[in-house]
């Protein structure tokens, strides 16, 4: 089994840099592209469960990953917390700005104001979201195809195993875990 560390590294090799590739890859999506702070988030359902990944990397070398139960849960409700989740930890932090990679078309679509989440259920989250992504002088969100979001799909499916609203954080600084932490988000 690989290890989420290694999929992590390996991954992050594999990006250019903005200013020169901001094309599509082998018909298969935009793939992330090394700018920061840069966001990649995810969110699972499975059994009614759901939880959340995302990745924040602050610069090539130091990134911190997070996975989030969310309790009871539909695989559209996971990926909106993920959004959330993401912009609450960047808000706490302190970030001006963002690049967001997702690869739900449908929360980044809703994020970009491109259509609606019609969803009696998520209308809170949908407010609580809108609010945090105002609080920031600059979003950039981008949809990419899942194959370019393995790091956050791990997390997220990790974060199905966890409490609702528990959030566990392991920090990188190259390739060592520099930190661990959790707290209760939610």
């Amino acid at each position: 089994m690989t290890s989420l560390l290694h999929i992590i590294f390996e991954e992050v090799k594999t990006f250019k840099p903005l200013q020169k590739h901001r094309h599509r890859i082998r018909n298969i999506g935009k793939s992330p592209t090394s700018v920061y702070p840069m966001i990649c988030f995810d969110g699972a359902a499975a059994n009614n469960m759901g939880g959340v990944g995302f990745c924040l990397w602050m610069n090539e070398q130091h990134l911190l990953a997070f996975k989030l139960g969310c309790g009871s849960c539909t695989n559209t409700r996971a990926k909106l917390l993920a959004l959330w989740a993401s912009l609450r930890v960047a808000k706490d932090i302190g970030l001006p700005y963002l690049h967001i990679f997702g690869d739900s078309s449908v929360i980044i679509n809703w994020a970009k104001k491109e259509s609606t989440l019609d969803m009696v259920n998520l209308e809170a989250w949908c407010f609580n979201t809108r609010i945090l992504m105002s609080s920031f002088m600059w979003v950039d969100l981008s949809h990419v195809y899942r194959e370019h979001n393995r790091r956050a799909d791990i997390l997220s499916k990790e974060g199905l195993h966890l409490a609702a609203g528990h959030l566990l954080l392991t920090e990188y600084f190259g390739n060592e875990i520099i930190g661990e932490s959790s707290s209760q988000l939610f």
